[in-house]
């Protein structure tokens, strides 16, 4: 989703999952989980590519027996842009449950607890994981997202029944000190809970974030195979297992063995990537900086990208990431994370064609 735009065919994910699950041997001590769901694997399926996603996740689940999958839920959006009904709510993620999804991260835009409550129910109903995550935001006034609020939302989240907690930081944009600021508030607050923490590399900042939350007792991260890292995908699976295992950390698995299967992963995209060249997210360098300033999340910006470019508009894309943040400013300060990042984007982009710079009455 965040280099190629969410349209890698079945096809290719099939052949993926058989060789991912070779990385975790049967009866794995640290198992972690693979990420299958949610995002863009609900709409692109049915919009771009004439697929089933619940037969997707079907048909990937069952090539990852030793390997628990996860999926990423927005709150009562599920996984598209507006607010369901409860009872959609409940039966999209028991029917997700059952299609093989075991864990759910569940995320809310606006960081609202109560948010939470109906996905949190439903999942712990079907007896899966409930993996509560905190969207990383940040803000000038120090009294906001500050230390005690992270550990105040951690504690509400496992209250309401969280199995473990996600920091979630959809663009790269939380500096090493910040991670660790979070990481160790949860971690003092609730080390009962394990705490997973996802970054995307946009910005560079995502290595030396893991680093320091690994330091202050996080227990996960989240990792791309090497030939779909960086940019603004996630950092490599290899180096970070060869660098965590030489700093004497036990990973549960024999790494040699590991890195082996890891290197099948990387070289059956390398044989499928010509395909997807054409919605791959093309930067000026492995880094854009500019994403710290703006705040743009790693899994919607080659989206947005790709459809500016499909609608004729790919001229604008710098006049519109140049205005997210004055436009994130006047809707309240709002996380951008999906849903609130698509409004804003498309605010943003309505202000570029009219030759706005901002929002106006």
């Amino acid at each position: 989703q965040s280099l190629n735009g969410g349209l890698h065919r079945i096809e290719l994910l099939i052949k993926g999952a058989e060789l991912i699950e070779k990385i975790r041997p049967k009866g794995m001590i640290f198992p972690g989980a693979e990420e299958i769901g949610g995002g863009t694997t609900i709409d692109f399926p049915l919009r771009f590519k004439g697929e089933n996603p619940f037969r997707n996740m079907e048909i990937i689940s069952s090539r990852l027996p030793n390997t628990p999958t996860s999926s990423l839920i927005r709150s009562d959006s599920l996984c598209g842009y507006t607010i369901n009904p409860r009872d959609v709510v409940r039966a999209f993620i028991k029917h997700y449950a059952e299609c093989g999804i075991d864990i759910f991260r569940n995320f809310d835009a606006y960081n609202n607890v109560k948010n939470h409550e109906t996905v949190a129910k439903a999942i712990v109903d079907s007896g899966k994981h409930y993996q509560a995550a905190i969207t990383f935001t940040s803000h000038y006034d120090p009294t906001l997202y500050n230390r005690l609020w992270v550990r105040d939302t951690a504690r509400a989240l496992r209250d309401l029944g969280a199995h473990s907690i996600a920091i979630k930081d959809m663009a790269g944009i939380a500096s090493p000190s910040l991670i660790r600021e979070w990481s160790d508030s949860i971690k003092n607050s609730i080390p009962e809970l394990p705490l997973v923490v996802h970054s995307h590399y946009t910005t560079g900042f995502a290595p030396l974030a893991y680093m320091q939350s690994i330091e202050v007792g996080a227990n996960a991260i989240d990792l791309s195979i090497s030939t779909l890292s960086g940019r603004s995908g996630h950092p490599s699976m290899e180096v970070f297992t060869k660098v965590l295992s030489d700093l004497g950390y036990n990973l549960g698995f024999d790494v040699n063995e590991a890195q082996n299967s890891m290197k099948q992963v990387a070289n059956l995209y390398r044989e499928y990537h010509k395909h997807y060249e054409f919605c791959e997210m093309k930067m000026a360098g492995s880094i854009d900086y500019r994403v710290f300033e703006k705040g743009i999340p790693g899994g919607q910006i080659s989206i947005f990208r790709n459809e500016l470019i499909r609608n004729n508009l790919g001229h604008l894309f710098d006049r519109v990431i140049d205005q997210i943040q004055d436009v994130r400013d006047q809707v309240g300060g709002v996380a951008l994370v999906t849903p609130t990042s698509e409004h804003v984007a498309r605010q943003s982009t309505l202000n570029a064609q009219d030759g706005l710079n901002r929002t106006t009455k």
